[in-house]
Formats: C-alpha cells, structure tokens, sequence
C-alpha cells in the first residue's frame, strides 16, 4: 500500500513540477511574442497585432502544425493587399516534405478589401468577420497536398478544417489591429 501510495504522490509532484515547467514557458512567449500559446487546454492561437485569434481543435497534435505571421510589405509578398497573415502550417513527419498551410488568415484594410473585391477573378478566400475598418479572410487548402496514404497524407487530411469550422474557432482580439500602429509600421 506504501508503495502505490508513494508512487502517487511521486507522480502528483512530477505534474506539478511539469505545469511549472510548461507556465514559465507560456509566460516567457507572451513577453517575447505576438503569438501565444494559452495552454494545453486552450491553445489558442493569438496574433495580436493582427487582431487574430483562432482555437485549433484539441484533436490537433501540437507537434503537427506550427503558426507563421507576416506584416506590412512580407504580408503582401503572400497575398497583394494584406496587411498582416497568419498561417497555420501543417508539419510534416517525413523530414523531406515541405509544410503546407492548413489555413491561411489574411488581414485588409476595408479600403484594401473592397479594391480586391471589386476585381474580376476567383475570389482569394473567404470572408470569416468584419470589422468597420478591418477585413479578416481565410484561405483553405483546396486539397491535400500529401501521399495518398502516407502517414502525413492521413494526418493532413484529419487536421483539415471546413469553413464552418474555421468560422466557429476564429474572433477577433481586442478590436483588431491598432489602425495608427498599421500606419506606422508602414501597413497601410
């Protein structure tokens, strides 16, 4: 009895050791980024000069996708017009594969977006929320870019969201972005 009892409270210490391991850890990427991690019940995905949060589901393996932010002029190299994106990247397991995006938010001015509007052409994505000054769309992978069959192929196709879902996961952070810092940063 002494036994089980000790190799509990041994285990309760270790997960007590691990959380305050794993909040130090939080804490310091809070301070040092504009991406957080909100924990491992929550792992919100929050981008906040983007005004972007996004709740991956919990059946997403951490290891398996990893979020990249641009801005300003890099955010338009990727999508024309977009002040700021996030994109949520598949990890592959097979080291000789590429990562691929499992989504993509791109964020526009209003101005911005009703130019990409008014043009002719498939639209770039679809609109997720709107802000008075603000656009937020997401752009999905319109099929899986793994192996058929392969393990990434598989766990590709498991993480792929329908729009309703992305739509159900996403808010806005704090208002969205801060349109003077925008201007500053040289955004818009």
């Amino acid at each position: 009895m002494r036994s089980i009892t000790g190799g509990i409270l041994i285990a309760v210490l270790a997960c007590a050791a691990c959380s305050k391991g794993d909040s130090s850890r939080s804490e310091s990427a809070r301070a040092d980024s504009t991406i957080v991690a909100t924990g491992h019940s929550n792992r919100s995905v929050v981008v906040r000069e983007a005004g972007v949060r996004f709740d991956p589901p919990s059946t997403w393996p951490p290891a398996r996708y990893r979020v990249e932010t641009e801005s300003g002029a890099d955010a338009g190299d990727l999508q024309p017009g977009a002040t700021y994106t996030v994109t949520l990247l598949y990890s592959p397991r097979d080291g000789d594969v590429r990562e691929q995006p499992l989504c993509r938010f791109l964020v526009f001015s209003r101005e911005q977006w009703d130019r990409i509007q008014a043009e002719e052409g498939p639209p770039i994505g679809t609109s997720v929320e709107t802000l008075e000054a603000w656009e937020y769309v997401v752009q999905l992978p319109q099929s899986n870019p793994y192996e058929l069959g392969s393990a990434d192929g598989e766990q590709f196709d498991a993480m792929r969201l329908a729009i309703r879902d992305v739509r159900a996961r996403f808010s806005i952070e704090r208002g969205g972005p801060d349109p003077a810092a925008a201007r500053e940063a040289g955004d818009l």
